[in-house]
């Protein structure tokens, strides 16, 4: 009995020794202050394989997992091209890694290292690089500089492009259609693929917005403000319903009051809230969703 409970003792203490070093790794933010690239892999049971690349030309590579290895090299870079010396068995050996930079749906540049560990450049392992340009911009409250006036224009399409265009919006291939719950379309109408752009936003909630139309008439507008696939952004809930409740206040102020209501701010538990603001000319929804991942959605289209 006593020797389980040593066994169990020595695991638990193994795990936290363990959790504390892959925590510690997973903080580039930090990491990087002391190096001009850091790259990271994760492999099995957690374990980390880690690249510090110093200014004076030192490369400093550190395995985490059950104990700490380190190994210490040379490197020299020409663009995104990194020679490397001394990490492998063959001290002498040149060894290759390109660096892959790709941007998220805001322009945010994220990286990838592909480290070359022998003479075949066609397989590389890779890893997820970090250095001043992947720096995450400070957040800014961009509540107050909120317009909703092009939901109010039927644009043409030569317009739409020239107002799209001047807010410097990244027009993006993406064909689908709106279910009867956003666009009854009782008249049957035949409309064509939508127009998308994402909006160039670095701070606050990045929307993308779709246009509906039949021929050179536009029928709809969708519109949806989400931070997926955004390398540094990360709203939390409260965030959205601040957000929220601004966009209801802005629609409020030239719409009215909204003709129905789902959802209560006072209830917690709630998972979706919905505005509907409805007339004979057109009809205005408003949806926060936090089913997994959280999202506001605005719907206008003309009767």
């Amino acid at each position: 009995m006593k020797n389980n409970k040593q066994n169990i003792f020595r695991i638990m203490i193994l795990l936290l020794v363990i959790s504390i070093f892959t925590n510690c790794s997973r903080n580039p933010q930090k990491l990087i202050d002391n190096s001009i690239l850091y790259a990271e892999r994760e492999g099995v049971a957690n374990c980390m394989n880690c690249l510090f690349f110093k200014k004076n030309g030192i490369v400093v590579q550190k395995f985490f997992c059950f104990t700490i290895r380190t190994k210490k090299g040379r490197y020299t870079m020409n663009g995104d091209t990194l020679k490397i010396v001394g990490l492998n068995e063959d001290k002498s050996k040149v060894y290759l890694a390109i660096i892959e930079r790709h941007y998220d749906r805001i322009g945010q540049v994220y990286k990838d290292l592909v480290y070359y560990i022998n003479s075949d450049t066609l397989y590389g392992s890779s890893y997820d690089a970090y250095d001043e340009e992947t720096k995450c911009p400070d957040k800014q409250d961009v509540f107050s500089k909120i317009d909703l006036n092009f939901i109010n224009i039927r644009f043409s399409k030569k317009d739409l492009f020239n107002y799209e265009n001047s807010i410097n919006s990244k027009q993006r291939n993406d064909d689908f259609s709106l279910g009867d719950c956003y666009y009854s379309n009782s008249d049957k109408k035949e409309l064509d693929n939508p127009i998308v752009f994402e909006r160039n936003y670095m701070n606050g909630l990045p929307l993308k917005t779709s246009y509906f139309y039949k021929k050179d008439t536009l029928i709809i507008q969708y519109h949806e403000w989400a931070d997926y696939n955004c390398k540094c952004l990360n709203f939390d809930k409260k965030y959205f319903l601040d957000f929220y409740k601004l966009l209801i206040n802005e629609i409020s102020k030239e719409k009215g009051e909204s003709n129905s209501t789902i959802g209560m701010f006072s209830d917690n538990n709630e998972t979706k809230f919905e505005r509907i603001w409805d007339t004979d000319e057109e009809h205005l929804e408003l949806h926060l969703y936090f089913f997994g991942s959280s999202k506001i959605r605005l719907i206008k289209y003309w009767k």
